[in-house]
């Protein structure tokens, strides 16, 4: 399995941390420090997310593509998946910074409203980003039950093969290819257990 895909997933867990993570929001007026604070994290998040799209998952789609496995559902996920994080990197955070930039020039009755409002959006990106987790984690399990389905296979097809070639080995030899066989059942047995 491609070592980029648990590095896409820490990179989904922590822009959804950033986004959770933000300053409480209360009824009294916020410093300009705790705004401004707030703005740089959005923005930060927003860049990550930006280089989360080119390093990871463009990667992953060209590479589908020139090996010419971009019919495969995986490559349909990762394309919605670059989607959705694409629109929400560009537009759902942009409308968190501009929220907060109003915040920081408003008055104290507007500004509650306002960091309450930034509050709530960031709590529905923070919501697709999870979803996106999800979806990825729930994909890394299907390609590990594929993969250990591959090794099966491959095994089994060992084991039919060897043991077909037994009866054509000398006598002398028949006895040690019997059980090299049998070991080798054995090893896909336990592959199956596995699954």
């Amino acid at each position: 399995m491609n070592r980029q895909w648990p590095d896409f997933a820490l990179t989904l867990i922590a822009l959804t941390g950033l986004l959770i993570g933000g300053t409480p929001c209360g009824p009294a007026r916020a410093s300009e420090q705790q705004i401004l604070q707030r703005k740089r994290q959005q923005q930060a998040t927003v860049d990550r997310a930006r280089q989360l799209l080119a390093e990871v998952l463009d990667i992953q789609l060209n590479r589908f593509r020139d090996n010419g496995l971009d019919t495969l559902p995986v490559f349909t996920d990762i394309q919605m998946m670059r989607v959705n994080i694409d629109h929400v990197a560009e537009s759902d955070m942009q409308k968190i910074v501009a929220l907060l930039n109003q915040a920081q020039a408003a008055s104290t009755d507007k500004q509650a409203d306002l960091l309450s409002l930034a509050r709530s959006s960031e709590r529905d990106v923070a919501a697709v980003l999870m979803a996106e987790r999800e979806r990825l984690r729930e994909r890394l399990q299907v390609a590990h039950v594929q993969e250990q389905l591959k090794q099966l296979i491959d095994q089994q097809q060992r084991v039919q093969n060897d043991t077909q070639q037994i009866h054509v080995t000398s006598r002398e030899q028949r006895d040690r290819a019997t059980m090299s066989a049998l070991e080798d059942q054995r090893d896909a047995h336990t592959l199956y257990d596995q699954l």
